[in-house]
């Protein structure tokens, strides 16, 4: 009941904020522009959702949603996401598979929204059902996210490779200097 009342407090606090975004805006915009607009984002998140009570229900809701013994498909995505992980894990002190690892799912990155253009056209051939909206949401958690963390791991050993090799070519030169004084004290 506790959950209830304070769902209650936040959606009368959204509706006075619309109300008084409304208000605000009402003289000096256009009228039907922008007031609409932000009422409908402020409505469109703070209303009742089906499976928006938390993020397990969403997880469960997603799972149930899926089609999982008919699109086998999708096994082979979450199987290509295992691949490049231990890949990274296995490229990790070499900064040219890193390197190649960056760009492969930079190019993945930057062609999702095609992708999903072409999947949401082609879907009956290989898939039960059309899970690739406009949006572009089951895409997004599917490939996109994973491919983001799988950089940001790729970004994180690039940078330690970098370092190191900074600290080794430091090393190197003060060594240089060291000898070089050393030859020098020998000659005096």
């Amino acid at each position: 009941s506790s959950r209830l009342g304070s769902r209650q407090d936040s959606e009368a606090v959204a509706d006075m904020a619309a109300a008084n975004a409304s208000e605000e805006f009402s003289g000096t915009l256009p009228k039907g522009s922008y007031p609409s607009a932000i009422d409908d984002l402020i409505g469109g998140v703070m209303s009742e959702h089906p499976y928006s009570s938390g993020f397990v229900d969403d997880l469960q809701a997603f799972v149930h949603a899926v089609s999982w013994s008919e699109d086998r498909w999708i096994f082979g995505i979450f199987a290509y996401h295992v691949l490049v992980f231990l890949m990274i894990w296995l490229c990790w002190r070499k900064w040219e598979g890193l390197t190649a690892m960056f760009a492969v799912n930079a190019l993945l990155l930057v062609c999702a929204e095609r992708l999903n253009t072409f999947a949401r056209t082609h879907w009956t051939s290989f898939s039960s059902q059309n899970y690739f909206d406009e949006s572009g949401g089951f895409a997004m958690v599917i490939v996109c996210i994973p491919l983001v963390m799988s950089q940001f791991l790729v970004l994180i050993g690039l940078l330690r490779l970098t370092s190191s090799l900074m600290v080794q070519s430091k090393r190197k030169q003060l060594q240089q200097e060291w000898q070089k004084k050393k030859e020098e004290a020998k000659k005096d």
